[in-house]
């Protein structure tokens, strides 16, 4: 049936009425309600080396070091909220220097036992307790009593990274106690990068700087160099080849060729130079010798090692183990020779490592590949590995 009035249009009275011009400014449209933002918490994010002779690390800000090496006290018969101490399961861990306060357990070594790898959760743990602002932050925050628990994200310099899966459980829950408190860290996630990318990382910011202005984008000139790198362990070479990003070539690694076995060269050569029966030349002492080693006015070598009240004068014999070390360890002598014809060709190599901090073994090593323009070492060549990353 058809209502209309035969021009397309409805009778006025079957027109459904509406409010008025005016009714309908009165209605105002409800407002959309605010959704509350919550504050994501950042995982904070740890970067870790966790080397033969130290472990470095850098975490909220700050930059830290420890010697890779603990003690475990399964009698629990240590003092509470003593620094550089820590519960892991049922056993108390001294770590560090620490480990010299206290005559009872048995020291362990990073460079033994394969400890830089499956002693990473003590390292771990022990980062954060050297951080110890941090975690009494949480316990500040937390009045439970109970556990607190917390992610954290994680970057491993590492030569190891085949053995990711092993090192993934290692680290994907770490339980430990400090201060009276149980801490819960899961590790959210994993990054494995080679020994000496943060180095790398660096060196190629100062050889192709970023760009400052927004948007812009860094040049995409070809750039090779390489990095040499020392460590308590290991003596790595690794090349890099760039193009508006770092990209690693294949390492060439002399595993146990580092500070370590120039330590034991030292202690082979030591009792043979020094003409003192009634001396024992400790290995703790070989390397406190050797870190702390410096150069003479005249460039040779200045190197202490300490007997009791006395100090014994060991420049000569360090030299002569840095000479057997580059000559006789045929790995160290590859890489050295490999880097001394880099650099002849013109090609750009940078120091770095713990190794490099000590200036006589800086300089011998220059000296043996050829000390000219294409040799750099980089500022703070023990810390620059971990800060390149940050």
């Amino acid at each position: 049936m058809n209502n209309g009035n035969g021009n397309g249009t409805h009778a006025v009275a079957e027109l459904i009425p509406v409010a008025s011009f005016d009714e309908l400014n009165a209605v105002k449209p409800k407002s959309k309600t605010k959704k509350s933002k919550v504050k994501k918490v950042k995982t904070p994010k740890l970067v870790i080396d966790a080397g033969s002779s130290n472990t470095k690390y850098f975490f909220d800000g700050e930059f830290g070091r420890f010697a890779s090496q603990f003690k475990r006290f399964t009698t629990g018969e240590c003092p509470a909220n003593t620094i550089g101490v820590m519960t892991m399961g049922d056993s108390w861990y001294a770590f560090g220097s620490q480990t010299e306060s206290y005559p009872m357990g048995q020291t362990e070594y990073g460079y033994s036992n394969d400890n830089k790898i499956k002693s990473l959760p003590i390292w771990v743990a022990a980062s954060l307790v050297e951080q110890e602002y941090f975690l009494e932050a949480l316990i500040r925050k937390d009045k439970t009593g109970k556990q607190i628990d917390f992610d954290l994200d994680v970057t491993l310099l590492t030569l190891s990274a085949y053995r990711l899966d092993e090192i993934k459980k290692l680290l994907a829950v770490i339980k430990f106690e400090y201060s009276g408190r149980k801490f819960k860290v899961t590790i959210k996630n994993l990054e494995c990068v080679p020994e000496g990318f943060g180095a790398a990382k660096f060196a190629f910011d100062m050889l192709n700087p970023p760009q400052q202005s927004k948007g812009s984008r860094r040049s995409q000139r070809k750039i090779e160099f390489s990095v040499l790198d020392l460590g308590g362990g290991t003596l790595t070479l690794t090349p890099y080849i760039c193009k508006g990003k770092l990209g690693t070539g294949k390492q060439t690694a002399s595993s146990g060729c580092g500070l370590q076995v120039i330590r034991k060269l030292l202690a082979v050569k030591a009792p043979q130079m020094v003409d003192r029966g009634a001396t024992c030349f400790f290995n703790k002492g070989l390397m406190d010798a050797i870190e702390t080693a410096k150069l003479n006015d005249d460039t040779s070598f200045n190197c202490e090692y300490i007997d009791g009240r006395e100090n014994i004068q060991i420049g000569e014999i360090l030299f002569a183990s840095l000479c057997d070390w580059a000559n006789e360890i045929e790995s160290v002598n590859e890489i050295l020779q490999q880097v001394s014809l880099l650099t002849r060709r013109g090609h750009k190599v940078f120091l770095t490592g713990g190794g490099f901090e000590i200036a006589p073994i800086e300089k011998f090593v220059r000296d043996f590949i050829g000390n000219n323009d294409m040799v750099e070492t980089l500022p703070e060549p023990g810390q620059i590995n971990i800060m390149g990353l940050k």
